[in-house]
């Protein structure tokens, strides 16, 4: 089992939280049991309001 722990703004400029949930999918999909878990500026990804930015290529909120 692994939990990936997520804090960051979910559209910060950063590939921190594209590149998690990537990691998580990508262990997901080789069998492993992935909890993420969300805090701080992070839980705005589980929340509807949450848009993808046009500057953005790939949705976060999809994603997770």
């Amino acid at each position: 089992m692994t939990t990936i722990i997520l804090n960051h703004q979910p559209y910060d400029g950063t590939d921190v939280t594209w590149n998690a949930l990537r990691l998580a999918k990508t262990l997901h999909k080789s069998g492993e049991v992935v909890n993420i878990f969300l805090m701080n500026d992070a839980v705005d990804l589980a929340r509807d309001k949450t848009t993808k930015p046009d500057s953005y290529d790939y949705d976060l909120v999809e994603m997770l």
